[in-house]
C-alpha cells in the first residue's frame, strides 16, 4: 500500500486490513516521503505487528517499485 500524508487516516486503514479473517495476511506499506507523521504510525504498528513491513522511500517512488 502506497502512503504518503496519510497520518490521519493511516491507522483506520491499517486496522482495517488487521480485521481481515485470513489468517496469514502479510501488509507492505511504502511511504512515499511523507512529511506529516505517517512513518511514526507505520513503525509503531510494524513493532507491534510482526505481518506489517514498510520501506520508507524518497517522494516520488512508491508507485516506481
Amino acid at each position: 500500500m502506497p502512503c504518503f500524508n496519510g497520518e490521519n487516516n493511516l491507522a483506520i486503514t491499517i486496522d482495517s486490513f488487521l480485521s481481515q479473517t485470513y489468517p496469514f495476511i502479510e501488509i507492505f506499506i511504502a511511504n512515499d516521503g511523507s512529511t506529516d507523521k505517517s512513518l511514526d504510525v507505520i513503525k509503531k504498528y510494524a513493532e507491534s505487528h510482526k505481518n506489517i513491513h514498510y520501506l520508507d522511500l524518497p517522494r516520488g517512488n512508491a508507485s516506481k517499485n
